[in-house]
């Protein structure tokens, strides 16, 4: 018969793996504020229209801007992108930080081309410091109205609500992604 024994292991060293897989199975993650304040926004640095007529121009990449309090000017922000394929898809996405714990906020992207409007994407809401990050888009291109599909060039406003806490509000960095799809 043949037996296949374990080598035998000192006390010490048991004692030892024990320790370290607890300290590493029990030691708590960085806090979520660490996070935020090592995290780095990514984009190229733009100042967006406070209206549709002034809307800033936008290509396709990754952008920042600073998107204001809710209620004022600055808490509406406007892009245009200009297709460079005949018939694209042109998709935006923004993405703001939660802001103050208690507050609870909305973010929303509509598309425009000209005065039609292409449709509000989906929309994006937190509170209470649950989602650090909120976060919206939309797109205008095939499936929609003639103008959307056809328009020379595609404008989107993003919109900043809060609902509660809005006494803790403070301007906040949104960031952009700018997509065009050929058909």
């Amino acid at each position: 018969m043949h037996r296949h024994a374990l080598p035998l292991r000192t006390p010490v060293l048991v004692a030892a793996a024990a320790l370290t897989a607890t300290v590493v199975l029990t030691t708590p993650p960085p806090a979520a504020a660490d996070d935020a304040a090592t995290y780095e926004p990514a984009g190229k640095s733009v100042d967006g229209g406070a209206s549709a007529g002034d809307a800033t121009g936008l290509e396709a990449g990754d952008w920042k801007d600073t998107i204001g309090l809710t209620g004022t000017a600055e808490g509406q922000r406007w892009y245009t992108v200009k297709r460079t394929v005949d018939g694209s898809t042109v998709r935006f996405a923004a993405a703001v930080p939660s802001g103050a714990p208690t507050a609870k906020h909305k973010v929303t992207v509509e598309a425009f081309a000209g005065n039609t409007s292409c449709g509000k994407g989906d929309s994006s809401s937190a509170g209470g410091g649950h989602q650090p990050i909120v976060v919206a888009s939309a797109a205008a291109g095939a499936g929609d109205s003639d103008e959307c599909v056809d328009g020379d060039a595609i404008t989107f406003s993003v919109t900043r609500e809060v609902s509660e806490g809005s006494e803790e509000q403070t301007d906040e960095t949104l960031e952009i992604r700018v997509v065009e799809e050929p058909t």
